[in-house]
């Protein structure tokens, strides 16, 4: 889902700061539709290569990220890029266990 800049300040930044200023160290829980997520990990990332149709990300953009978990495996991806450099967007969906993935 495509997120603007007011929609990531009022959604995520003050949970994301407060998971910094812990040292990526606390329980930080929020809840963003449709569920409670618990913040697992936050950083940076630049992008190198872009493969493929429909990727709204250009070659050296910068982005901030953030990954949190839920009930049942549910994720939460959050891309938040920098300047113009992608679409800032919200990605829902399930944890792949590494059990589940196979060589085929």
């Amino acid at each position: 889902m495509p997120l603007s800049d007011p929609d990531i300040q009022r959604d995520f930044a003050p949970y994301a700061k407060q998971f910094a200023q812990s040292d990526q160290k606390a329980d930080i829980y929020f809840s963003y539709p449709p569920a409670m997520w618990h913040i697992d990990d936050i950083g940076k990332f630049r992008i190198d290569q872009v493969q493929g149709g429909g990727f709204r990300a250009q070659v050296g953009a910068v982005g901030r990220f953030i990954h949190s978990s839920g009930a049942d495996k549910r994720a939460l991806i959050v891309e938040d890029y920098e300047g113009g450099g992608g679409q800032d967007a919200a990605w829902v969906g399930y944890q792949i266990d590494l059990e589940n993935i196979s060589k085929e």
